[in-house]
């Protein structure tokens, strides 16, 4: 009898260990519920923190803070280990996304820069300015019908500063062309002159920077001034 006793099913010990079970299981699944939540929060956050430099110790710092606020309250060692590994590939995903930001940052602050912030040698360095032949207008014009070329002179030419178009394009004109030379050129070629307007891209590249820059408002303003630093050059020698 007493063996029998021994082995007899006991109806209640068995639904208080079922409920303990259930109790276990729903703590584990509120858990990874605030750990899941926490997650897409620090992505977020991650996204509009571009300007932030988040560097290993800060990192570490907030692994750690996380894993206080995504503990299993259920002391599970698996789920334990399992929210510690995706925090830490979430923030070692987070690092090489500003990492990336930071890159972009520098392609935008201009073309002097390379992705590695290391200064390019500038463009105006392929010539000897100001150019004193007009051999040397003809190259830097063909030279200019490059894309690549064109922008990176553009851009330097945006550097140049001045207070008004005019300023803008006596500093453009008098760093390109040398005075001696300018004084052979009209802009439309009369009077026993060369025409300025057939170096096509050299006059575009100074237009489409002054428009940049915000000194004139189309192509006719500028060009009317290009054209009367021209004829001033011969004022310029005396």
């Amino acid at each position: 009898m007493p063996l029998l006793v021994q082995g007899k099913y006991d109806k209640t010990k068995h639904v208080k260990n079922t409920k303990e079970q259930n109790m276990s299981h729903t703590s584990v699944d509120a858990s990874l519920k605030k750990s899941e939540n926490y997650l897409f929060q620090e992505i977020r956050t991650g996204v509009k923190e571009t300007n932030n430099n988040n560097n290993e110790a800060s990192n570490v710092t907030a692994i750690d803070s996380a894993k206080q606020n995504t503990k299993c309250q259920c002391y599970c060692p698996h789920h334990a280990q399992f929210n510690s590994e995706i925090l830490r590939q979430l923030f070692f995903l987070r690092s090489l996304y500003t990492e990336l930001l930071d890159e972009v940052k520098k392609i935008k602050e201009g073309p002097n820069q390379d992705v590695h912030g290391h200064d390019e040698v500038s463009i105006l360095q392929n010539f000897n300015l100001p150019i004193a032949a007009e051999e040397g207008l003809k190259e830097l014009d063909m030279f200019l019908r490059q894309t690549q070329n064109f922008n990176r002179m553009q851009s330097e030419l945006c550097k140049v500063g001045g207070s008004n178009l005019l300023d803008f394009v006596k500093r453009c004109m008098g760093m390109l062309i040398a005075n001696q030379l300018a004084a052979t050129f009209s802009w439309l070629g009369r009077r026993n002159k060369m025409g300025f307007k057939n170096y096509e891209m050299i006059v575009e590249v100074i237009i489409n920077a002054a428009i940049k820059t915000n000194k004139c408002k189309d192509k006719n303003e500028a060009e009317k001034e290009i054209a009367r630093w021209l004829r001033r050059a011969p004022d310029r020698l005396k």
